[in-house]
C-alpha cells in the first residue's frame, strides 16, 4: 500500500483536512474539545507548542493546559488560519504538516508550522503528537546563515 498526500481528494484525507479545521477552528470558538477528545487513548500522547516550556506528555497536564491556552487565546482575539496542509497516510496512520497563520486581534499574522501524526481509533482520528511552532531565522538562532 502506497502513501497518499494533498493531491488526492480520498475520503481519508477529507476526514484528515476536517479534522485539522477543527482544531484551528477552535481558537475562534474557544471551545477545547477538538484538542482534548481527539487526543489518542491507546498510549501517550505529545504535544508541542512555540513556548521552550510547551513540551506535554502527560496527559492531564495537556488536557488542562490545552484547555486554559485555547479559552484565554479566544477571549483575547487570537485565531489561526489554515495554510494548505499537506496530507498523507497510509492504513490507519495518518500525517500532516501546514503553514497556519496566526491572526492577533489587532490583525498583525504570525506565520507558523504545525505537524501532527493521528491514527485512527474505533471512535475516529485521534494524535498521538502535535507540534506547532513560530520559525525563528537560523541567522537570529545560531548567528549563521544557512542554505534553504
Amino acid at each position: 500500500m502506497t502513501a497518499t498526500t494533498t493531491a488526492g481528494n480520498d475520503a481519508t484525507t477529507e476526514e484528515v483536512r476536517r479534522f485539522v479545521a477543527d482544531l484551528y477552528d477552535a481558537f475562534a470558538t474557544g471551545d477545547a474539545t477538538a484538542w482534548v477528545d481527539r487526543i489518542t487513548g491507546d498510549h501517550d500522547a505529545v504535544a508541542i507548542g512555540t513556548d521552550p516550556d510547551e513540551f506535554w506528555d502527560e496527559r492531564d497536564h495537556m488536557v488542562a493546559t490545552m484547555k486554559a491556552q485555547v479559552a484565554s487565546m479566544s477571549e483575547a482575539g487570537f485565531r489561526l488560519r489554515s495554510g494548505t496542509p499537506h496530507i498523507g497516510h497510509r492504513g490507519d496512520v495518518a500525517w500532516i504538516a501546514d503553514e497556519p497563520t496566526m491572526v492577533l486581534p489587532d490583525a498583525r499574522e504570525i506565520p507558523m508550522r504545525m505537524t501532527a501524526v493521528l491514527t485512527r481509533e474505533e471512535d475516529g482520528w485521534r494524535y498521538t503528537h502535535a507540534h506547532l511552532s513560530v520559525g525563528v531565522p537560523n541567522e537570529g538562532l545560531l548567528d549563521l546563515a544557512l542554505p534553504v
